[in-house]
């Protein structure tokens, strides 16, 4: 599971986004791992609940992806 934070530049990328795509995470200027996803929700409840607010003006990781374990790769991400 994943989650970003909702604003028009992330939603209008996260609505796009269909079961069986393929996932890149970036970090420190290179790809670390790679998944499928399973499926998308925008939920900040949940988000509330699992990650908190993210600083004080309240923003949270609302727009979430889900991926199950056997689909994540954190080799070999060229």
């Amino acid at each position: 599971m994943w989650g970003s934070i909702y604003n028009s530049q992330n939603f209008s990328k996260w609505k796009e986004l269909k079961k069986g795509d393929i996932l890149l995470f970036y970090h420190n200027k290179k790809y670390i791992t790679s998944a499928i996803l399973e499926g998308t929700e925008h939920n900040p409840e949940l988000a509330d609940y699992l990650w908190g607010k993210k600083d004080e003006s309240g923003k949270m990781f609302e727009l979430i992806v889900f991926m199950p374990p056997s689909s994540v790769f954190n080799e070999d991400v060229n």
